[in-house]
């Protein structure tokens, strides 16, 4: 801006005179040009500044701006800073707390996993006792199974010995069986007594003094010699005064026969009279009146069930053995009684499978020995009638399965369907509980039958405890 009133001045005073000399034109004129020239660069320098000027001034702002940005994204990062570093405070707090707990919990569970092993030893130990002792127990059970086969196979020749001794009296009146570890030496009233005696015929005398000869040669040998009369009151007169002295002289005057000879051991002998009141068959025809017959333990030799109970008392087992008649049931009540005499009394809940032929009496021992029996009232549909005409007579199979008399004693019982002898129809097993029904349509025994309601809790509720 200088410069160019500079110019103007010189302009002025040049036209303000016109006597001027030509060097003096000339060196005006020539400045005038160089200042023209001075202008114009000028111009261009003030245009290129201007540009400049406009191009920094735009940078200016484009840095103004990436500053601002700049500073707002500072703040940003600030603040995220400072977030993260709170963050990190508290993942530090949460990773010292962690450690501490976990080094809490890290040695809470070594002192856990000390006494787990501890236990397992223990148990380790424990088991190898019970190994220990599982394996005597089958080395016991072993014995008593080899027992028991041998017990079979001595009776067995013991059979084939009084088969050959009694051979002459054989199909005729006197038979020779062997059943269920025992033998069996039957006579009937034709060959042994007439009615109402008890003296020994000379005939029976013969096949008595041939057994005699078994026995003293076998003298180890225990015999149970029973009498047995038909259902005919005694007549007759003297010390006997009824049927039940009558089977018992009968059993004496045999046990007299076989002690005549000095090899059998008079210990082993053992006379018992049985009355009327254990028939083979009814005693309403001549041929069952002739058959007299006693009820049997599957085990003769009871040291062998005892052993077995004592076996299971002593490793707290619980006990399921099938009784069906009254001598077996007797059995079993008697080698419990013993065994709770001489191990402790536990909740053991023995049970005693089918009890079809339980007495009175023993329903009360089974209460106060806390024995479960388990009656298959299904019998008295399927064979009710038969034992009703064949095998036990109306009295004895009216209380097969005594539900009645179990539940009047207060004994908890339950019911069972034996298959595969039947089918497995759990509702026939409660009506027939229930009901008591044979197959001809007969009720047997209806005082032995209960309600629905106590039915269904020996299918469930009771069999569930049992």
């Amino acid at each position: 801006m200088i410069k160019k009133a500079s110019i103007g001045l010189v302009v002025l005073a040049l036209s303000m005179t016109s006597c001027v000399s030509k060097k003096i034109y000339n060196d005006l004129e020539t400045k005038y040009s160089d200042l023209k020239k001075e202008n114009r660069s000028i111009a261009d320098q003030n245009a290129d500044l201007q540009k400049s000027k406009n191009q920094l001034e735009l940078e200016r702002d484009n840095l103004t701006k990436d500053l601002n940005s700049t500073k707002d994204e500072l703040a940003k990062q600030k603040a995220d800073l400072a977030a993260a570093q709170n963050k990190y405070k508290v993942l530090q707090d949460s990773y010292n707390a962690l450690e501490k707990n976990s080094n809490d919990a890290l040695e809470k569970n070594m002192n856990k996993n000390r006494e787990l092993l501890a236990q397992l030893e223990a148990k380790s130990k424990k088991l190898a006792e019970e190994q220990a002792s599982l394996d005597k127990t089958a080395s016991r059970l072993k014995e008593l199974e080899d027992m028991i086969a041998a017990k079979e196979e001595s009776m067995r020749k013991l059979k084939e010995t009084l088969s050959k001794a009694l051979n002459g009296f054989e199909g005729k009146g006197l038979t020779v069986e062997q059943k269920n570890g025992k033998v069996y030496v039957s006579m009937e009233n034709k060959l042994l007594f007439n009615s109402g005696s008890w003296a020994v015929g000379t005939e029976v005398r013969k096949a008595v003094v041939e057994l005699g000869k078994v026995l003293g040669d076998n003298p180890d040998l225990s015999v149970l010699i029973e009498g047995h009369t038909d259902d005919d009151p005694y007549a007759g007169s003297g010390p006997i005064a009824n049927n039940w002295d009558l089977s018992t002289k009968r059993a004496t005057a045999i046990v007299n026969i076989l002690s005549e000879n000095k090899a059998v051991k008079k210990e082993n002998l053992t006379a018992a009279g049985r009355g009327e009141f254990a028939p083979l068959v009814s005693n309403d025809t001549p041929e069952g009146k002739a058959k007299s017959y006693s009820g049997y333990p599957a085990f003769p030799e009871n040291k062998t069930v005892q052993d077995a109970i004592n076996l299971a008392f002593e490793h707290k087992w619980q006990i399921l053995a099938h009784a069906n008649g009254d001598a077996a049931i007797d059995q079993y009540l008697n080698d419990i009684d013993t065994a709770t005499k001489h191990y402790p009394k536990l909740d053991r809940r023995n049970v005693i499978i089918h009890a079809q032929t339980m007495r009175e009496d023993q329903l009360d021992k089974a209460k106060a020995l806390e024995l479960i029996p388990s009656f298959f009232s299904l019998h008295t549909y399927y064979w009710g009638d038969w034992h009703r005409e064949e095998t036990l007579g109306v009295e004895r199979a009216n209380r097969i399965s005594p539900t009645g008399s179990a539940l009047r004693k207060g004994i908890l019982f339950t019911e069972h369907h034996d298959a595969p002898v039947i089918p497995p129809r759990s509702m026939m097993t409660l009506d027939t509980t229930v009901n008591r029904v044979t197959r001809s349509g007969k009720i047997l025994g209806a005082e032995q039958r209960v309600s629905p309601y106590i039915a269904l809790k020996s299918l469930t509720d009771w069999a569930a405890y049992q």
